[in-house]
């Protein structure tokens, strides 16, 4: 089963009020995002933080508020803090020639 997901991030710098998260509502200004299964909507924030961090420019340690919902509930609405943490991970193999 496919979940859809609409969110709006916040980018720092910018946090939310409760004029601009009126605002998000009142223009839907909305992106997708849509997932294999059903998620929570925290563990959701998170993958999408997760999957844009680069996109938008995010660093290591910054922090991004987050307004999301499941498309078939948007009345239920939820706003979340989402911290970035960057790692990198390498694994050598060695190899014959």
């Amino acid at each position: 089963m496919v979940c859809e997901y609409q969110y709006h991030a916040f980018l720092p710098g910018a946090e939310p009020t409760r004029e601009s998260v009126l605002h998000v509502i009142i223009r839907e200004l909305f992106g997708k995002y849509k997932y294999s299964e059903e998620l929570s909507l925290s563990n959701a924030a998170e993958i999408i933080v997760g999957k844009n961090a680069s996109e938008w420019g995010l660093k290591d340690g910054e922090e991004v508020c987050i307004l999301i919902r499941k498309k078939e509930n948007p009345e239920a609405l939820e706003l979340f803090k989402v911290s970035v943490e960057m790692s990198i991970e390498t694994t050598a193999h060695r190899m014959g020639y």
